[in-house]
């Protein structure tokens, strides 16, 4: 068992998902469980992760049918997927995630197996040092290898043109190594004229001292209204949800989805999967819904969205108005 931890951007997922591509030849078979404290927030989550690790191992789920409590999973789990050698990544987990509850004890599993298991707090994951989990920590990208991720998106090559070369080593040395920044900063500043990066680089200035999320709502708030209502929507509602039924809403709406989830794709503000679902790094989820918190702290029923279910329950018990949106799960 291996656990890598650092802040949310540095690049745990990535990683865990290179490592993952490169040995798991080496096993029967294998599972990638991403955003898991994200999962198990929501209604049935649990279950949820434990449907997809069986799906993901057993291959056929017809031959065992769908868990619907999570005693069951457990059960389903040491009974079928222990069978076979699995390499198994557990992808963002926090304080909520208890291996022995969700997955069961390790010792169940066949003899070769092996976890890989990210997490923002390291102390999350020294609860599993019992079963002798190898702690890496993910440091921040150096200077060489941070301009090179930057000229990656914003030159498509990995060095800069003489001309911006000052104003790219300016805007890697604010990034402080953090992949994510340097990717959509990139992203947002391919093709831009001399004067846009210079512009762009006071902003990033002013906000250097700040989290993550304050230097990424740069690229934000250089969306146009329709994008910025369709990454809202999908941060607060369509995580790992299929894009057909929004893309509907929105063309109602008149908010041009195909051009501006292309738009939010070419900045690397969403990703959009192979099941074509909808995927978003979880600093960029975490802004988006900040962004909608702040419309209004201490009113939540004035906000333009409601995602939150004891939220959702609490307004409509109280009969407060309406936002324009809103999810009870």
């Amino acid at each position: 068992m291996v656990g890598l931890h650092g802040f949310g951007g540095i690049g745990k997922t990535t990683i865990a998902r290179a490592v993952y591509n490169q040995i798991s030849s080496q096993f029967d078979r294998c599972s990638f469980l991403e955003n898991i404290r994200e999962t198990q927030e929501q209604k049935n989550g649990t279950i949820s992760l434990q449907n997809k690790l069986i799906s993901n191992i057993v291959l056929r789920m017809d031959t065992v049918g769908s868990i619907n409590e999570v005693v069951e999973g457990k059960k389903l789990i040491k009974d079928r997927v222990s069978l076979f050698k699995v390499l198994i990544v557990l992808d963002d987990v926090d304080e909520k995630f208890i291996f022995e509850d969700i997955i069961g004890n390790l010792g169940d599993f066949a003899s070769g197996s092996r976890f890989i298991i990210t997490s923002r707090d390291v102390n999350v994951l020294c609860t599993f040092n019992k079963s002798r989990c190898k702690l890496y920590e993910v440091g921040e990208m150096n200077a060489q290898f941070s301009l090179e991720l930057f000229c990656k998106h914003a030159f498509k090559k990995n060095c800069p043109s003489q001309e911006y070369e000052t104003l790219s080593q300016d805007i890697v040395s604010i990034a402080g190594g953090l992949p994510l920044f340097l990717e959509v900063v990139g992203r947002l500043l391919y093709g831009q004229a001399k004067e846009i990066w210079e512009d762009r680089l006071e902003q990033l200035r002013k906000v250097s001292v700040r989290g993550v999320s304050e230097r990424l709502k740069i690229s934000y708030n250089a969306l146009e209204y329709e994008a910025q209502q369709i990454f809202l929507d999908i941060a607060c509602f369509y995580v790992n949800m299929n894009k057909e039924k929004p893309t509907y809403m929105w063309s109602d709406l008149k908010l041009f989805p195909i051009t501006n989830i292309n738009v939010l794709v070419q900045r690397s503000m969403i990703k959009i999967g192979d099941d074509n679902q909808f995927q978003i790094h979880d600093q960029l989820r975490d802004m988006g819904r900040a962004i909608v918190h702040e419309e209004n702290i201490e009113e939540p029923w004035m906000r333009s969205r409601i995602w939150d279910t004891e939220e959702s329950v609490d307004l409509l018990r109280n009969k407060k108005v309406f936002p324009k949106k809103i999810l009870t799960g």
